[in-house]
């Protein structure tokens, strides 16, 4: 396979109004194996041959720009290209003199060239030189086309299922999500369990490219394909063909299914590390209130593919212990240097929450500013809440794949009104998670609706008044329960959540439905107080509560 010079992806139009610095002669025979976005520090991030791009984040002063260009070209990159924009506005003329002198290609981008779309051109024009006429007709083309049109995982993977006539799923390494048809995503879902030795990192990571093996599942035969790239782990294709004439045509295709899904992922990657790049400044006004009128917030959003005047919830996450993760991990694995590790921890998480969002079909838009990540999230309908916690729980698992014993704990709020709303949940969510972590510690999501009505709980609770009314109205309860080691207190917890409906309680708590009348009445008795009497059913419901925070959280069983 013919690799792609510098002076040939110059051709296609896609770098714009790109200027080249220096050693243009060199062009025709810089040829280019990958795409990178990489930003300060270097380390062993870029490979031989790379095209590097960067935004200059970090690269605050012209010395520290100088030794930026000068390790991205000893590591042994095929050229650099610089977006000029807020961080870098020119490029020193000493700076081009000495990648002049190296005969190092040095790119000037303007700063409204994305750079997902560049990759995207450059990995596709490489997989139609790898696929033969023929793949690229049926089946190659179509798939790159949707690519290249922006279309999601679920599009892409779909396409090539229905080329090739068979079920097809892709398990995302970084996301932990299954990508497909729908049918056969979930069936994959079910059978996660049997499954789980093809959804980690291969053993056999280096020893080529991609690697096939055959499985037994739910009595199907299925077919199994590691997506690799660059001794990186990228995923899992689960392939079944009902019919088995088409083994031969999968078998044939398999080097390219992994290539372009390859490709995908590594596109996916460059776009949202460069739009995180992009939104790091804006998010971080937004959170801090600096936008006072709806006119100045619009004028800095542009570009950005959401609309911020939607619904919208904050999200604001951090993780426990780097020091411990930080030893844990580098013993289990391989030695990395604390920044250049957290740096890919960080963009980890960034990209995870991203993927996570979409799925969710919300727009998420977000940075990490001192130990913590600040997520903001539109959508034309109502956020919940729950429907949020839902979405983290799964960054959560995700991240668990990649960084071991990782417990990442989250605050949320929803949106308030106003361009000031999104600065007052902000502080909203960063309020409920640092009670949250307080009271019940890490590795939890917390919403800022719960915490906030448990810390006006807490206070009641700490009243002297109010505990001799908890007494009075509920100790002869908890004694009988704790005498006869019944659930009385619980009972009466379920009875209340499910609005007095006798038949829905008894279902819950599985129990016959005299039974349960049995132990209402025993409740009353113990109570002295009436089940059908609506001022009782307050002020029971609240001394559970209050109990409740006394105690500790989840001591009723919900």
């Amino acid at each position: 396979m013919s690799k792609l010079t510098l002076s040939e992806l110059l051709a296609l139009n896609v770098l714009g109004e790109t200027k080249v610095l220096s050693a243009p002669e060199q062009l025709p025979y810089k040829e280019i194996e990958w795409v990178s976005v990489i930003e300060i520090p270097v380390e062993d991030f870029v490979r031989q041959d790379e095209l590097v791009l960067t935004t200059g984040l970090g690269a605050g002063t012209p010395m520290a720009l100088k030794q930026f260009v000068e390790e991205v070209y000893v590591a042994g990159a095929a050229a650099l290209g610089i977006a000029l924009g807020p961080h870098v506005q020119d490029i020193p003329e000493d700076i081009v003199a000495l990648a002049e002198s190296w005969q190092f290609p040095l790119l000037a981008i303007p700063w409204g060239i994305r750079f997902a779309d560049i990759s995207r051109r450059f990995y596709s024009e490489m997989a139609l030189r790898t696929a033969s006429l023929e793949y690229s007709e049926g089946i190659i083309r179509p798939a790159l086309l949707r690519l290249a049109q922006g279309a999601g995982w679920d599009n892409v993977v779909d396409i090539l299922a229905r080329g090739l006539r068979v079920e097809m799923s892709f398990f995302d390494a970084l996301t932990g999500l299954w990508n497909g048809s729908k049918s056969f995503s979930e069936w994959c879902q079910r059978h996660a369990d049997e499954l789980k030795t093809f959804l980690v990192i291969p053993p056999d990571l280096s020893c080529s490219l991609y690697h096939t093996k055959r499985a037994i599942i739910d009595g199907s035969e299925v077919r199994v394909l590691f997506v690799v790239s660059a001794g990186r782990w990228l995923g899992t294709v689960i392939i079944r063909a009902e019919d088995k004439k088409n083994e031969s045509v999968v078998e044939s295709y398999e080097a390219i299914i992994t290539h372009l899904l390859a490709l995908m992922c590594l596109d996916q990657e460059l776009l949202t590390v460069g739009d995180v790049h992009r939104q790091e400044d804006f998010v971080w006004k937004l959170a801090q209130g600096e936008y006072r009128t709806w006119d100045e917030l619009l004028a800095q959003s542009g570009g950005f593919e959401f609309d911020v005047i939607q619904y919208s919830a904050c999200a604001v996450g951090r993780l426990d212990n780097w020091d411990r993760l930080y030893r844990y991990n580098q013993s289990v694995f391989h030695e990395m240097s604390r920044q250049a590790w957290e740096q890919e921890v960080v963009q980890k998480i960034q990209y995870i929450v991203a993927r996570s969002a979409e799925v969710h079909e919300y727009r998420a838009i977000s940075t990490y500013h001192r130990g913590d990540w600040i997520v903001y999230l539109f959508s034309p309908k109502r956020i919940m809440s729950s429907a949020i916690v839902n979405m983290l729980q799964g960054v959560q698992k995700a991240l668990a794949l990649h960084v071991a014993n990782s417990l990442l704990s989250w605050g949320i709020a929803t949106g308030g009104p106003g361009v000031q709303g999104f600065h007052g949940s902000y502080q909203n969510a960063r309020t409920a998670l640092e009670l949250g972590i307080r009271r019940d510690g890490v590795g939890l999501c917390y919403e800022y609706e719960q915490v906030s009505n448990q810390q006006m709980l807490t206070r009641f609770a700490i009243d002297p008044s109010v505990r001799n009314v908890v007494q009075a109205t509920l100790g002869g309860l908890v004694e009988y329960d704790r005498q006869h080691e019944s659930e009385l207190v619980r009972t009466l917890w379920v009875y209340l959540q499910n609005r007095t409906n006798v038949t829905v309680t008894a279902r819950a708590l599985h129990l016959h439905r005299q039974s349960l009348l049995y132990r209402l009445s025993k409740i009353e008795f113990l109570t002295g107080r009436s089940l059908a009497d609506f001022e009782d059913l307050f002020l029971l419901e609240f001394c559970l509560r209050l109990m409740n925070v006394e105690s500790h959280p989840g001591f009723m069983g919900h």
